[in-house]
């Protein structure tokens, strides 16, 4: 059996925040067998104490010629410990030997392990979760052999003083039911209300004798527009504006013969305008009448709050979106028809069993960790995310309720993690 280095190592890395140089220790996992480096497992780095290596790449503990062999595999499988019993170099039949097992996690009660015969191993009676940094208690038996080992298998965490932290802009905080405050965000552009732009024509045919207004001239109700001489009659009537607005056409010149029912003029009133929102597939079920909207965009970089008034019912064979509908007062006329905008309803949904705050996410290992914080002592804890909001998100597994975090300059705990270049390949 073949020995090799291990053990833990402490490296200082001097941090410079505001000028003041400070010391983080990583403490750096050895390379252990329940890490399982030849069955997709934990690799590690830089090793000082010598541990001896099983048969199967584990980590062999040795009570005189009585051993057992740790391993954590995981290819195929959910991770599981799995033990081999040797007197000597023979290996004992699982059955000949009794094994208890315990884990000591950062913050954590101790997690107790029973094993089963499985084959010519002994396997544990439940998976070990993420992550795998703790303190191992092995007690073994077989017949009048005993064995009790006790050793550290730690991976993923930095130790770093208080007055360090602060001043390298991390602080903590506690995991925590929470309203995200999630908002759903729709592309959308201005346009004229339809009730409020009037086509206005001849009444009969006949010769147009006087325009009175031009386009961008504004008008008040009741205003005479043109004036046509009806070719059958001779006798003349006024084209009236049937509200205040303002003059945004005008397809005829004075002298011009038109037709019954031909447009001459058309006066529209944008005091009012509607906001017209994409909405997607996937968002159908979020958007309701009444939602409030914050609308921005427009002139000059507008905003406005109003509420949704209309939902389509029906969707845009092309964009496969459904349009949503909002009034807006514009009275200073910054809302212009055709300029696009953008809407942010707040969503209306349950609170986080379980968040925290944005900044103490980190990629760790091919996804997401949140550093679990006990005294100077930081852990990388792999989460699974739920919902996000601009400032929260949503913590599924990983990190319970009550578990105190660091948030914050976060980046620089992942920054020791890197020196240290740990791997984790699964």
């Amino acid at each position: 059996m073949k020995a090799r280095g291990m053990g833990e190592a402490l490296i200082a890395a001097v941090l410079l925040a505001g000028g003041i140089a400070a010391a983080a220790v990583l403490m750096r996992a050895p390379q252990t067998d329940d890490e399982h480096h030849e069955h997709g497992g934990h690799a590690h780095e830089i090793h000082e104490e010598e541990v001896l290596e099983g048969p199967h790449g584990g980590r062999l503990l040795e009570q005189g010629s009585f051993a057992v062999e740790v391993t954590i595999f995981e290819r195929g499988v959910p991770p599981e410990f799995r033990i081999y019993c040797y007197e000597g170099q023979q290996h004992l039949p699982p059955d000949q030997c009794q094994v208890q097992l315990t884990l000591e996690r950062l913050g954590a009660a101790p997690e107790k392990f029973t094993f089963r015969q499985s084959g010519d191993f002994l396997v544990g009676d439940h998976e070990v979760h993420e992550p795998h940094s703790f303190v191992v208690e092995v007690d073994a038996a077989s017949g009048a052999r005993k064995g009790h080992w006790r050793y550290e298998s730690f991976e993923g965490r930095v130790v770093l003083a208080q007055e360090v932290a602060r001043q390298s802009g991390l602080t903590s905080a506690t995991a925590q039911s929470q309203h995200l405050g999630r908002t759903l965000r729709l592309p959308g552009r201005i346009s004229a209300r339809r009730d409020r732009v009037v086509d206005l024509g001849a009444r009969f045919a006949g010769v147009v004798r006087e325009i009175a207004r031009a386009i961008g001239d504004p008008v008040a109700r009741g205003d005479t527009l043109a004036v046509v001489e009806a070719s059958q009659t001779l006798s003349r009537y006024a084209i009236t504006s049937p509200l205040d607005g303002v003059v945004v056409d005008k397809r005829v010149a004075a002298g011009e013969t038109v037709d019954a029912g031909e447009t001459l003029m058309v006066v529209g009133d944008f005091s009012s305008v509607w906001a017209d929102f994409d909405v997607y597939a996937g968002d159908f079920g979020s958007v309701h009448t009444g939602d409030t909207v914050l609308v921005r965009g427009g002139a000059g970089d507008s905003e406005i709050t109003s509420t949704i008034s209309y939902v389509s019912p029906l969707g845009d064979p092309h964009t496969q979106t459904t349009m949503a509908r909002a009034e807006l007062s514009n009275r200073l006329q910054q809302w212009k028809p055709g300029l696009f905008v953008t809407g942010t309803i707040a969503l209306d949904e349950p609170a986080a069993a379980v968040a925290v705050h944005a900044s103490a996410l980190q990629s760790w290992r091919g996804g997401e960790a949140v550093f679990f914080k006990l005294g100077d002592v930081y852990e990388a804890r792999p989460v699974t995310i739920g919902r996000r909001g601009q400032e929260w998100v949503e913590i599924l597994a990983g990190l319970g309720k009550g578990a105190e975090y660091a948030r914050g300059n976060t980046f620089i705990l992942k920054a020791e993690l890197g020196k240290a270049q740990a791997s984790h390949a699964h």
